[in-house]
């Protein structure tokens, strides 16, 4: 997740904490409580600090990862660095490859030129009082990170969660993870009605069946 704080998280650490499962969460770069300005993120420095947190606070057992949206692209690029210790990965409409396919569908003509030129832009988000910030480097940057259009190495369990309603991640993304990652077990649900918060009750219990199971898997 994002931000730690989002309802979604929460509701993953009530259910972890009833099962006497560990649990850690982050706010990303420039999120939350996080330090950072959101005007200059990058998947580099989202990728540096979750790592950080993997190597000074993560124990030496095996680990289900669990991101949405953006977090759910950093989760692969945590999966892909520690293969070893991320035995799952759980993604919510993980937004691989945003760099591209926001800059290149999502955008017009004139937002790329604004970008270009200023090196920000802000568009309008689901929630009125708050906005999308988007800087150069992000989309300069990502191109480092992003994996649709090659292998990529993973070789663990990976469920990904979508919705069919989301605006944001779309659904060929989904099989387009599952064709170029080296896993072959890959698990894609749909979840009829869902958008891309994947909030509504259905959708969190969903959520944490997957993480349950994935637990049990990586014990066994």
């Amino acid at each position: 997740m994002s931000n730690k704080n989002s309802y979604k998280n929460r509701c993953v650490e009530e259910f972890c904490l009833k099962n006497g499962y560990d649990f850690i969460s982050c706010d990303l770069f420039g999120h939350g409580e996080s330090s950072g300005d959101v005007k200059t993120l990058t998947m580099s420095k989202c990728l540096d600090m979750a790592s950080q947190i993997v190597e000074n606070i993560c124990d030496d057992i095996p680990y289900v990862v669990v991101g949405s949206s953006m977090g759910g692209w950093l989760s692969f690029l945590l999966g892909n660095k520690y293969k070893q210790r991320f035995k799952a990965i759980v993604g919510v409409a993980p937004a691989v490859d945003f760099t591209d396919f926001v800059y290149n569908d999502y955008f017009d003509d004139g937002q790329r030129y604004k970008i270009s030129q200023n090196g920000l832009l802000y568009t309008p988000s689901n929630n009125p009082d708050v906005c999308y910030v988007w800087n150069k480097e992000m989309f300069v940057d990502g191109k480092n990170h992003e994996f649709l259009n090659k292998t990529f190495e993973y070789p663990n369990k990976i469920t990904i969660l979508m919705g069919d309603k989301d605006k944001q991640v779309p659904l060929k993304i989904a099989f387009m993870i599952k064709d170029a990652v080296s896993s072959d077990d890959v698990d894609i649900l749909i979840s009829k009605g869902a958008d891309h918060g994947f909030n509504r009750k259905k959708d969190i219990d969903l959520l944490t069946n997957e993480i349950e199971k994935n637990i049990k898997l990586i014990l066994c």
